[in-house]
């Protein structure tokens, strides 16, 4: 993925399930954008009732 592909929206983000809403729980996933793969990992940090937030930090280079 070059760096030009930094702020667009990806074609797919495919994860293999859904995620529990606990902190500190993480999954892979793997992001699809003009035709490269390149993997993620999604990580639930605060919950406060049905608010969560996460990171997300994708790889620094796509799937071979």
């Amino acid at each position: 993925m070059s760096r030009g592909s930094v702020g667009k929206r990806p074609d797919t983000v495919a994860c293999p399930g859904p995620i529990k809403a606990v902190e500190g729980e993480s999954m892979r996933c793997v992001l699809t954008a003009g035709g490269q793969k390149v993997g993620l990992t999604a990580k639930i940090g605060a919950v406060k009732g049905t608010e969560v937030k996460y990171n997300v930090q994708v790889d620094q280079k796509p799937m071979q």
